[in-house]
Protein backbone atom coordinates (compact mmCIF):
# COMPACT_ATOMS: atom_id res chain seq x y z
CA UNK A 1 0.00 0.00 0.00
CA UNK A 2 0.86 3.51 -0.61
CA UNK A 3 1.69 5.33 2.69
CA UNK A 4 0.17 8.89 2.44
CA UNK A 5 2.58 11.36 3.59
CA UNK A 6 1.81 13.80 6.41
CA UNK A 7 2.06 17.52 5.95
CA UNK A 8 3.84 18.78 8.38
CA UNK A 9 2.86 21.23 10.81
CA UNK A 10 4.01 25.20 9.57
CA UNK A 11 5.16 27.71 11.93
CA UNK A 12 2.96 30.66 12.67
CA UNK A 13 2.13 32.80 9.92
CA UNK A 14 3.81 30.15 7.70
CA UNK A 15 1.54 27.78 5.21
CA UNK A 16 1.72 25.44 2.38
CA UNK A 17 0.33 25.48 -1.34
CA UNK A 18 -1.21 22.85 -2.89
CA UNK A 19 -3.04 22.06 -6.22
CA UNK A 20 -7.02 21.50 -6.16
CA UNK A 21 -8.06 20.51 -9.35
CA UNK A 22 -7.14 22.94 -11.94
CA UNK A 23 -6.21 25.77 -9.31
CA UNK A 24 -3.87 26.15 -6.50
CA UNK A 25 -4.52 26.73 -2.82
CA UNK A 26 -2.94 28.15 0.09
CA UNK A 27 -3.28 27.29 3.51
CA UNK A 28 -1.34 29.86 6.31
CA UNK A 29 -2.06 29.61 10.19
CA UNK A 30 -2.34 33.28 12.01
CA UNK A 31 -2.54 32.98 15.45
CA UNK A 32 -4.81 29.34 15.57
CA UNK A 33 -6.95 31.03 12.97
CA UNK A 34 -6.48 29.19 9.52
CA UNK A 35 -6.54 31.55 5.92
CA UNK A 36 -7.45 30.23 3.36
CA UNK A 37 -7.33 31.37 -0.60
CA UNK A 38 -7.38 29.91 -4.23
CA UNK A 39 -6.54 31.00 -7.49
CA UNK A 40 -5.61 29.73 -11.02
CA UNK A 41 -1.67 30.24 -10.43
CA UNK A 42 0.09 28.93 -7.36
CA UNK A 43 1.90 33.13 -7.41
CA UNK A 44 -1.58 34.51 -7.16
CA UNK A 45 -2.98 31.78 -4.37
CA UNK A 46 -0.39 32.63 -2.27
CA UNK A 47 -0.75 36.56 -2.66
CA UNK A 48 -3.66 36.46 -1.68
CA UNK A 49 -3.21 34.11 1.24
CA UNK A 50 -1.02 36.65 2.48
CA UNK A 51 -3.00 39.54 1.84
CA UNK A 52 -6.16 37.71 3.72
CA UNK A 53 -3.45 37.04 6.33
CA UNK A 54 -1.63 40.29 6.81
CA UNK A 55 -5.71 41.74 6.98
CA UNK A 56 -6.47 39.60 10.16
CA UNK A 57 -3.36 40.35 11.83
CA UNK A 58 -4.20 44.42 11.29
CA UNK A 59 -7.95 44.08 11.77
CA UNK A 60 -7.25 41.27 14.68
CA UNK A 61 -4.67 44.82 16.08
CA UNK A 62 -7.09 47.23 15.19
CA UNK A 63 -9.80 45.62 16.93
CA UNK A 64 -7.95 45.05 20.19
CA UNK A 65 -6.87 48.82 20.40
CA UNK A 66 -10.14 50.26 19.47
CA UNK A 67 -12.70 47.60 20.48
CA UNK A 68 -15.48 50.03 20.08
CA UNK A 69 -14.10 52.78 17.45
CA UNK A 70 -13.69 50.64 14.63
CA UNK A 71 -16.69 51.98 12.34
CA UNK A 72 -18.28 50.11 9.23
CA UNK A 73 -16.96 53.14 7.25
CA UNK A 74 -13.27 52.37 8.42
CA UNK A 75 -13.33 48.98 7.77
CA UNK A 76 -15.38 48.58 4.74
CA UNK A 77 -13.11 50.68 2.59
CA UNK A 78 -9.91 49.09 3.89
CA UNK A 79 -11.01 45.55 3.42
CA UNK A 80 -12.11 46.81 -0.42
CA UNK A 81 -9.13 48.86 -0.97
CA UNK A 82 -6.27 46.87 0.73
CA UNK A 83 -7.75 43.04 0.36
CA UNK A 84 -10.75 42.72 -2.32
CA UNK A 85 -9.29 44.54 -4.72
CA UNK A 86 -6.71 41.95 -5.37
CA UNK A 87 -9.56 39.43 -6.25
CA UNK A 88 -11.76 41.49 -8.50
CA UNK A 89 -10.90 43.95 -11.40
CA UNK A 90 -10.31 47.62 -11.30
CA UNK A 91 -13.84 48.46 -12.84
CA UNK A 92 -15.83 46.25 -10.15
CA UNK A 93 -13.60 47.76 -7.32
CA UNK A 94 -14.48 51.12 -8.53
CA UNK A 95 -18.23 50.60 -9.16
CA UNK A 96 -17.91 49.07 -4.93
CA UNK A 97 -15.97 52.33 -3.81
CA UNK A 98 -18.58 54.66 -5.49
CA UNK A 99 -21.48 52.98 -4.01
CA UNK A 100 -20.10 52.57 -0.56
CA UNK A 101 -18.98 56.19 -0.68
CA UNK A 102 -21.97 57.75 -2.27
CA UNK A 103 -24.84 55.67 -0.64
CA UNK A 104 -23.60 52.34 2.50
CA UNK A 105 -21.35 55.04 4.14
CA UNK A 106 -23.64 57.75 4.70
CA UNK A 107 -26.29 55.58 6.28
CA UNK A 108 -24.02 53.17 8.33
CA UNK A 109 -20.68 54.55 7.96
CA UNK A 110 -20.68 56.01 11.49
CA UNK A 111 -21.89 53.02 13.36
CA UNK A 112 -19.22 50.92 15.44
CA UNK A 113 -18.83 47.47 13.37
CA UNK A 114 -18.91 45.95 16.22
CA UNK A 115 -22.49 47.27 16.82
CA UNK A 116 -24.06 46.81 13.37
CA UNK A 117 -26.91 44.83 13.51
CA UNK A 118 -30.08 43.48 10.76
CA UNK A 119 -32.22 46.44 11.81
CA UNK A 120 -29.26 48.36 10.39
CA UNK A 121 -29.06 47.26 7.15
CA UNK A 122 -32.40 47.09 6.63
CA UNK A 123 -33.41 50.35 7.22
CA UNK A 124 -30.65 51.88 4.88
CA UNK A 125 -32.19 49.64 2.30
CA UNK A 126 -35.51 50.51 2.03
CA UNK A 127 -34.69 54.30 2.68
CA UNK A 128 -32.37 54.12 -0.47
CA UNK A 129 -35.37 52.59 -2.07
CA UNK A 130 -37.53 55.12 -1.00
CA UNK A 131 -35.12 57.88 -3.06
CA UNK A 132 -35.69 55.87 -5.96
CA UNK A 133 -31.99 54.08 -5.57
CA UNK A 134 -32.51 51.21 -8.35
CA UNK A 135 -31.95 47.61 -7.28
CA UNK A 136 -29.45 47.01 -8.78
CA UNK A 137 -26.69 49.62 -7.33
CA UNK A 138 -28.65 48.48 -3.36
CA UNK A 139 -27.97 44.97 -4.17
CA UNK A 140 -24.34 45.37 -5.45
CA UNK A 141 -23.49 48.09 -2.28
CA UNK A 142 -25.12 45.07 0.04
CA UNK A 143 -22.74 42.25 -2.06
CA UNK A 144 -19.55 44.91 -1.22
CA UNK A 145 -20.65 45.02 2.70
CA UNK A 146 -21.50 41.55 2.85
CA UNK A 147 -18.05 40.42 1.57
CA UNK A 148 -16.25 42.54 3.86
CA UNK A 149 -17.74 41.27 6.93
CA UNK A 150 -18.23 38.00 5.83
CA UNK A 151 -14.20 38.37 6.33
CA UNK A 152 -14.73 40.61 9.65
CA UNK A 153 -16.23 37.55 11.01
CA UNK A 154 -13.75 35.13 9.93
CA UNK A 155 -10.76 37.49 11.52
CA UNK A 156 -13.49 37.31 14.75
CA UNK A 157 -14.11 41.00 15.09
CA UNK A 158 -17.82 40.86 14.65
CA UNK A 159 -20.34 37.63 15.56
CA UNK A 160 -22.18 37.86 12.89
CA UNK A 161 -22.71 38.39 9.08
CA UNK A 162 -25.58 40.41 9.31
CA UNK A 163 -26.35 41.70 6.09
CA UNK A 164 -26.81 37.42 5.40
CA UNK A 165 -29.98 37.82 7.38
CA UNK A 166 -31.18 40.54 4.85
CA UNK A 167 -33.31 39.88 1.82
CA UNK A 168 -32.31 42.03 -1.51
CA UNK A 169 -34.00 44.12 -3.49
CA UNK A 170 -35.92 42.73 -6.21
CA UNK A 171 -35.09 43.83 -9.41
CA UNK A 172 -37.71 43.85 -12.29
CA UNK A 173 -36.08 44.39 -16.20
CA UNK A 174 -36.70 46.69 -18.57
CA UNK A 175 -38.56 46.52 -21.30
CA UNK A 176 -36.60 45.40 -24.19
CA UNK A 177 -36.33 49.03 -27.02
CA UNK A 178 -35.04 47.44 -30.26
CA UNK A 179 -33.87 50.30 -32.49
CA UNK A 180 -35.63 51.58 -35.35
CA UNK A 181 -34.39 50.60 -39.00
CA UNK A 182 -33.05 54.43 -39.71
CA UNK A 183 -31.30 53.97 -35.97
CA UNK A 184 -29.43 51.35 -36.91
CA UNK A 185 -28.36 53.01 -40.04
CA UNK A 186 -27.14 55.42 -38.37
CA UNK A 187 -25.47 53.49 -35.62
CA UNK A 188 -24.00 51.42 -38.89
CA UNK A 189 -22.22 54.83 -40.52
CA UNK A 190 -21.00 55.91 -37.26
CA UNK A 191 -18.89 52.72 -37.27
CA UNK A 192 -17.23 52.19 -39.75
CA UNK A 193 -14.10 51.87 -40.24
CA UNK A 194 -14.15 50.82 -36.31
CA UNK A 195 -13.57 46.57 -35.29
CA UNK A 196 -17.00 47.14 -33.92
CA UNK A 197 -18.48 47.81 -37.67
CA UNK A 198 -18.65 43.98 -38.92
CA UNK A 199 -19.97 42.67 -35.39
CA UNK A 200 -23.05 45.22 -35.74
CA UNK A 201 -23.71 43.97 -38.94
CA UNK A 202 -24.21 39.95 -37.58
CA UNK A 203 -25.68 41.08 -34.83
CA UNK A 204 -28.69 42.98 -36.98
CA UNK A 205 -29.43 40.17 -38.14
CA UNK A 206 -30.42 38.79 -35.72
CA UNK A 207 -27.28 36.28 -34.61
CA UNK A 208 -26.35 35.71 -30.97
CA UNK A 209 -22.56 36.68 -30.69
CA UNK A 210 -22.24 32.31 -30.42
CA UNK A 211 -24.62 31.59 -33.36
CA UNK A 212 -22.61 34.28 -35.57
CA UNK A 213 -19.17 32.06 -34.73
CA UNK A 214 -20.51 29.41 -35.72
CA UNK A 215 -21.69 30.72 -38.91
CA UNK A 216 -20.46 28.80 -41.98
CA UNK A 217 -19.71 30.25 -46.00
CA UNK A 218 -21.87 26.87 -46.73
CA UNK A 219 -24.77 28.00 -44.89
CA UNK A 220 -25.49 31.36 -46.41
CA UNK A 221 -27.11 31.71 -49.62
CA UNK A 222 -26.51 34.90 -51.31
CA UNK A 223 -28.54 34.35 -54.16
CA UNK A 224 -31.48 34.59 -52.02
CA UNK A 225 -30.03 36.50 -49.23
CA UNK A 226 -30.70 33.77 -46.64
CA UNK A 227 -28.56 32.04 -43.72
CA UNK A 228 -28.69 28.52 -42.26
CA UNK A 229 -27.89 28.74 -38.39
CA UNK A 230 -27.06 25.67 -36.85
CA UNK A 231 -24.15 25.76 -35.37
CA UNK A 232 -22.61 27.61 -31.87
Amino acid sequence: AVMEKKKKRKANGIGYTYKVGSSWKTVIEVKGHKVTATSKSRQDSRRLARNRAEHIRASKEMSAQNQNKLTVGEYLISYLEQIHSHAIVNTTLTRYLSICNHYIIPAIGNISLSKLTKGHISKMRDDLVKKGIGGRTINQGLSALSVALEAALESEIIQANVVSLVKKVTTKGKPAQPLTQDEMLKLLRASKGMLIHARLHVAFLGLRQGEALGLRWSKINFKTFEIQVTEQ
